[in-house]
């Protein structure tokens, strides 16, 4: 499996053990996957809130993505055809289930947005 040119630049702006996780993943996963963000820009940020794809404003609440670089990515799951799948739950569970046995093997500590207590962000991988 490889990252399009996309999701690599994507990849690029994120944490070096970031890109180790996913680079991993994408050696030994069986369940294709693209990045559809590494670093955000306060207006990306901004409007990830304004969309209620974020419950962080990127003012009062800064997100991991706006560090530079990126303490987080977002990723989605790919169809056969190559399209996003955005809905498909338990694929990112099992996807994720893969990242944190990855990152527990590499000492790289990270939190699942899938995990977050109030606002599930299944598409969503942070460093602590």
């Amino acid at each position: 499996m490889t990252l399009s040119k996309s999701s690599e630049e994507k990849l690029q702006t994120c944490n070096e053990k970031l890109q180790e996780l996913v680079r991993t993943y994408i050696k030994y996963g069986d369940v294709k996957i693209g990045i559809s963000c590494g670093t955000r820009t306060l207006e990306a940020q901004q409007e990830a809130y304004k969309n209620k794809k974020s419950q962080l404003d990127g003012i009062n609440k800064k997100s991991k993505h706006q560090s530079h670089p990126s303490k987080a990515f977002d990723f989605f799951v790919l169809n056969d055809d190559k399209s996003a799948n955005w809905n498909d739950v338990s694929k990112y569970k099992y996807v994720a289930f893969y990242f944190k046995s990855i990152a527990k093997a590499k000492n790289i500590d990270i939190i699942w947005g899938g995990d977050f207590k109030s606002f599930k962000d299944y598409v969503h991988i942070e460093l602590k």
